[in-house]
């Protein structure tokens, strides 16, 4: 597996060394890579080609999938090769001779050795690069992004190119909320926390790269319009002991730690991890909206103030038992605890059309919810005789329940004719359960060395049920309030057949893909005696060509279908009037919306410099969006419907250079035209903007053991789509647009005891300017919010590394290939 994430590393020919012009000579040299333990050919293997001369590189590649290379329009000269691969000793041969006499040199097989065994020619280890391109994915490595230290799997997502989190940690690609998140191939939200709160919860230490499929096969789950994000952590499977340990500490009250462990021992590999985090942050929020109501304008100014306290615990364990060379079963268990307060005061004012006060009051909140999860997971591997046949089986279930203890104060003020209101206060109390199991196998069947066909089957099947009671104090005593009364269950089921075939014909590489999925879904509103059902089946096709201009240089079309399906609680009628000033229904009357996606994809190497060159359009049908309108009353109602169509085109840029041995610049450009039409007669909805995002890395290699990294990214303003369709940036509404957000990162690493121990230290937002600012128009109302959350943090973290014995190829597992 890790041969087949390791970065396409960067080499380049020298701009430099001007060498004498031998007409009708071309000088080559060529060999195949292979494994020296299993004798596997390693695809991506970094040849570096220098002259001895004056130490400028002469030429350089990497190896095909077969293993094999060739480094051809060489002049004469001596030279030296460097042969490096992630994993592996490097190896190095010197003295090699390019004549016109002897104009080429076959090295036949070349071996590799895994790093942990010794070689007397080992120079220096590869290092991953930024990313690697695959027909159906992007895999970026980010365990050596310092940006990222001490903090969680949000704040790595912040720095991969064409991604953006929002002040919520509501993650967004190429301004498209609608993501599947997965950790390891799973859903995030299978454990029933949100996305969000799993991703503030994975430390970032734990995470070795992030898989990027903007155009997912008929293999992957429909789920999700904009595509899929998978979350690989790290894992550990060398024979004996290993593990690592890590502390950290940030400005303003913020702590983790983690530590993972792996013994291999025989037949049995055992591995655990535990970490924990206690966080405080503070955020502020400023709103203005302006109501217009048949008696006139109104105005209202909100600004609310406080902290949110989050604390969990993540522990886990499980084993491997290897049956033979071809069989190896899974065992996995996962336990966490997350538990969030919310402490915060809003200060509301009303004007009327000539800016007198007319109402003026304060709503402090207390919220605490408590949380815990159970995940099981079984999976059983078996491989056969003949090569890559191989099949995958996959039990999971998981078991999530939350408690949640709200109290709202609330003193409210008549300005007009001073009269007090006596305070008000209630008590929301809501217990919620998700149970769910996911049952799949996947089937691998190759015909030759190119063709292979691959199918399985996916049933996911869940059960939701929340249960929300609300008492309000009345002298002196709590009493039910019926009107908030929302005990709600949903269950929905999931069942899936796909297949895949892949092949080659010369340089062109193609996958075809078709999955046909059946939903079962009831959802029962039992406080209000409301139900709803649905039930269909959809096809999702899939195909990806590419096509091999020149080693390292390739051209991609892909297209999918995907789907998003609306969730609970967008389903869920209930009207939650917490605050009488916003209130907010669910809709179950809204339908699936399905995207069609399409996409064409340049990947080419130009020495050390990597390019990725993307044009892609989606078109959208049924959104589903929140749509507002004001109410008589003077209170914003929103609720979700299927209100228009959209359509997205864009094109991103992504650049890898290296400057000098000491420092290298990556960046990104992503720019956008969305454009959303629809709506209703009394709400129309015609948005239409352009916007673009830019981020660009510098890696500053001060010594061997001395690193540096300065992150700077800005996004433009765009429009957007919630819970849907947008145009880059982050997401707000379909009736409005997101404001730019820009900001700088600084981070440092120091490693001691050859790399077994690290000091690190990096300091977020430098100059404090991410915040994120919206407006929107609707039916009756016009409105403009800004909040600001701790963004400028000092962090400080160390971490201590042990390794013993080489390497074992890790069992990879059903999940990882995300079905």
């Amino acid at each position: 597996m890790t041969r087949h994430i390791a970065a396409l590393m960067l080499i380049s020919f020298s701009l430099f060394a001007q060498a004498p012009n031998f007409q009708n000579f071309e000088g080559k040299i060529t060999g195949k890579v292979i494994d020296s333990l299993d004798k596997s050919p390693l695809e991506y293997v970094n040849l570096v080609l220098t002259n001895q001369k004056d130490g400028s590189i002469a030429a350089g590649t990497i190896t095909s999938p077969k293993g094999t290379f060739t480094l051809d329009k060489l002049t004469p000269g001596k030279f030296d090769l460097s042969v490096s691969f992630i994993g592996y000793q490097t190896r190095v041969f010197k003295d090699l001779l390019i004549t016109p006499k002897n104009p080429s040199i076959d090295f036949g097989t070349l071996l590799l050795v895994p790093s942990s065994v010794n070689l007397d020619e080992v120079v220096v280890n590869a290092e991953k690069e930024l990313i690697t391109n695959h027909l159906d994915k992007k895999v970026i490595t980010v365990d050596k992004d310092l940006t990222s230290a001490g903090g969680t799997a949000t704040d790595v997502l912040q720095n991969v190119p064409s991604i953006q989190v929002d002040a919520d940690g509501t993650v967004s690609y190429r301004g498209n909320t609608n993501l599947t998140i997965l950790i390891d191939g799973r859903p995030a939200g299978m454990s029933g926390l949100s996305a969000s709160d799993i991703l503030a919860q994975i430390p970032a230490s734990n995470i070795e790269a992030i898989e990027l499929v903007t155009n997912p096969s008929a293999k992957y789950d429909p789920e999700g319009t904009a595509g899929i994000i998978n979350i690989k952590l790290k894992k550990k499977g060398n024979n004996g002991f290993n593990g690592v340990a890590s502390v950290n500490a940030g400005t303003g009250d913020k702590y983790n730690s983690s530590i993972n462990f792996n013994l291999k021992q025989g037949e049995f590999n055992f591995f655990g991890n535990y970490d924990n985090r206690f966080n405080y942050m503070n955020f502020s929020s400023e709103t203005f909206r302006e109501n217009y109501l048949s008696g006139g304008t109104t105005f209202l100014d909100q600004y609310t103030a406080g902290t949110n306290r989050f604390q969990n615990h993540t522990a886990g364990f499980g084993a491997d038992y290897y049956f033979s060379e071809r069989a190896t079963l899974t065992l996995a268990y996962q336990f966490r605890w997350f538990s969030p307060a919310f402490r915060n005061t809003l200060e509301n004012e009303n004007f009327n059309a000539a800016n007198t006060l007319m109402r003026s009051y304060i709503r402090k909140t207390t919220a605490d919810r408590e949380m815990e999860s159970n995940n099981f997971t079984m999976t059983y591997k078996r491989t056969f005789e003949k090569k890559d046949r191989e099949l995958l089986t996959d039990v999971m279930y998981n078991s999530f329940s939350m408690d949640r203890d709200e109290e709202i104060y609330t003193q409210d003020t008549d300005v007009m004719t001073g009269t007090g209101l006596d305070p008000f206060m209630t008590n929301g109390i809501s217990i919620n359960s998700n149970k769910q199991w996911v049952i799949q196998t996947n089937y691998i069947e190759p015909f030759s060395d190119k063709t292979k066909l691959e199918a399985g089957f996916k049933s996911q099947i869940k059960n939701l049920s929340t249960k929300n009671d609300s008492y309000n104090l009345l002298g002196g005593s709590w009493v039910e309030d019926a009107t908030q009364k929302n005990y709600f269950d949903y269950d929905e089921q999931i069942h899936a057949v796909y297949a895949t075939l892949t092949s080659e014909i010369g340089k062109f590489k193609y996958l075809l893909g078709l999955r046909g999925e059946q939903l079962i879904a009831e959802g029962n509103v039992t406080s209000q005696n409301q139900k709803f059902e649905s039930d269909y089946f959809q096809v999702y096709p899939s195909a990806h060509v590419g096509y091999n201009l020149a080693q390292g240089n390739d051209l991609l079309l892909s297209y999918s279908k995907r789907v998003d399906r609306p969730n609970n609680r967008q389903l869920n009628p209930f009207r939650d009037v917490a605050d009488s000033t916003f209130i907010v229904a669910g809709n179950p009357n809204l339908k699936a919306q399905y995207t069609d996606a399409l996409e064409f994809e340049y990947q080419g190497t130009f020495g050390f410099t990597s390019l990725t060159a993307s044009l892609f359009y989606k078109q959208t049908g049924d959104i589903i969006s929140m749509v507002s309108s004001m109410q008589p009353d003077g209170a914003l109602y929103s609720t979700f419907e299927n209100i228009a169509d959209g359509k997205n085109i864009g094109t991103e840029l992504v650049l890898i250079q290296p400057l000098a041995k000491w420092l290298r610049l990556s960046a990104t450009y992503s720019y956008y035209q969305a454009s959303v039409k629809g709506g209703t007669a009394a709400n129309p909805i015609d948005n239409k903007g352009n916007s673009w995002t830019t981020r660009v890395n510098a890696n500053f290699v001060i010594s061997p053991d001395f690193t540096l990294q300065l992150v700077g990214m800005y996004n433009s303003p765009s429009i957007s789509m919630q819970m849907g369709f947008g145009g880059g940036g982050s997401t707000v509404m379909a009736q409005g647009k997101v404001k730019e957000m820009y900001g700088i990162d600084l981070a440092g690493k120091k490693d001691f005891f050859e790399g077994k121990l690290s000091l690190t230290a990096r300091v977020s937002d430098i100059f404090n300017t991410r915040k994120f600012a919206s407006e929107g128009t609707g039916a009756g109302f016009y409105l403009n919010t800004t909040r600001k959350f701790d963004s400028r943090v000092v962090y400080l973290g160390l971490s201590y590394r042990l390794d013993t014995k080489y390497r074992e190829r890790r069992i990879k597992t059903t999940g990882e290939d995300e079905m």
